[in-house]
């Protein structure tokens, strides 16, 4: 009897942790897979989910001597290593001494796509573009041997990238000019070349006023194949804004959209967007911070704050007082909103998740309240950067974790219920 009652109190009391914690028992170790890169530093910070279900993650692997390389892993449904991907389910793209990965998307015949910067010979950052067959090669159809570079005549760096479904590439992130830091974004063809038919030769530049400094973090494409650019202005040294724009297929601004294709939030002292997602409905979720808190913001289709979402269209989280930074959101099929970042636990970082239903108020189903944390084992700190939601609502939540043991970054996710 004791027994048994052992046995149940176990699985009670397991059910209890997962349901608490929202972490899927099925995937990893307890919910949580982390990846190392044979002596190197890897860093993940994008997520996408495969039509096969199948996972990949990207990010930065760097050596001892600071030579970073594109670090790409793929994995099976259940968090192991996909052994018909790279090299034991892993794959490392050397394009300079110093290359760093900010963006990942996924083409319609299962290409990757991966996003980021490498050093031009004047030691500025330039946009760079790698990909991938389905099984982790470089695709010798796209650019040159499967990469492409794009110079800007300045600094610039990318960090956003989408695929439209003619499979034309949109990368985006911001350029330094002579006005100042702008959105700036960039269309390739299916062959990596760039598209002349978009904005001009194939790059679009939008700045947001005199002295301004703007940084988009997030491509959405509508069903309409207009373009919508989330990130961040701020104009002569004031604080920064969530800022979104619109642009027709051709590149140019969308004018039915704001001011001009333009819109600026004010949320507050230090609100910057990071994320964004696009709902079935047409409407638009930024995601980012607000000083210390996950801060969301939501749209209609044609750039008003949406009034039926939290406050005024806004929605402010707190996670327990501690330095709150929301770095991703997904939208699942019922409606319903993830949003990821990072917290304090106990005085180290730790993966943040929090869950909203569609008016914006927390869906207290999940976790605690609405909300998650989730700390690695062996790990000085865990940072979450990016979220994809499965088919069947799960989100899986990528970043790094600095591990404790081997004294490395490593790519880690986490799967929630």
């Amino acid at each position: 009897m004791k027994t048994i009652f052992a046995a149940l109190c176990l699985l009670l009391c397991t059910s209890a942790s997962f349901a608490q914690t929202g972490l899927d028992p099925t995937f990893g170790t307890g919910g949580k897979v982390a990846t190392g890169f044979d002596n190197e530093d890897a860093q993940g910070n994008s997520v996408a989910v495969q039509r096969d279900g199948k996972l990949v993650v990207a990010g930065t692997a760097s050596d001892l001597w600071g030579n970073s390389d594109f670090a790409l892993a793929r994995y099976n449904s259940n968090g192991t290593l996909d052994p018909t991907f790279g090299t034991g389910g892993k794959v490392i793209t050397d394009l300079g001494n110093y290359d760093w990965v900010s963006a990942l998307a996924l083409q319609s015949d299962g290409k990757i796509i991966e996003a980021g910067a490498t050093i031009n010979s004047n030691w500025q950052p330039m946009f760079a573009v790698v990909r991938y067959n389905t099984n982790g090669t470089l695709d010798g159809n796209f650019g040159t041997g499967g990469k492409v570079t794009t110079d800007f005549g300045g600094p610039a760096q990318p960090f956003a990238a989408a695929t439209q479904a003619d499979g034309k590439v949109l990368v985006a992130g911001f350029s330094h000019l002579a006005g100042g830091w702008a959105f700036a974004v960039v269309r390739y063809n299916g062959d990596g070349s760039l598209d002349g038919t978009f904005g001009t030769d194939g790059k679009q530049t939008i700045f947001f006023g005199p002295a301004s400094s703007a940084q988009v973090n997030a491509i959405l494409i509508q069903q309409d194949g207009k373009i919508v650019l989330v990130g961040s202005s701020n104009i002569q040294m004031a604080d920064a804004d969530f800022s979104l724009v619109r642009l027709n297929s051709d590149g140019t601004l969308d004018n039915t959209f704001g001011n001009g294709g333009q819109v600026v939030t004010n949320l507050g002292v230090n609100d910057h967007a990071f994320a964004a997602a696009l709902q079935s409905d047409g409407k638009i979720v930024a995601e980012g911070m607000l000083g210390n808190d996950f801060a969301l913001a939501r749209y209609n289709s044609d750039g008003t704050l949406d009034a039926t979402f939290g406050t005024g269209g806004k929605v402010i989280t707190d996670f327990a007082g501690a330095k709150d930074m929301g770095l991703g959101v997904g939208v699942r099929r019922d409606g319903k909103i993830v949003a990821v970042g990072q917290t304090q636990v106990s005085g180290r970082s730790a993966f943040a998740v929090a869950r909203y239903n569609s008016d914006g108020t927390l869906d207290t189903t999940f976790g605690t309240g609405g909300k998650a944390t989730t700390r690695f084992d062996n790990s000085f700190g865990d940072y979450a950067y990016a979220v994809a939601i499965q088919p069947d609502g799960k989100a899986v939540v990528a970043g790094f974790e600095v591990n404790s043991l081997s004294f490395s970054y490593q790519f880690a996710m986490a799967r929630y219920q």
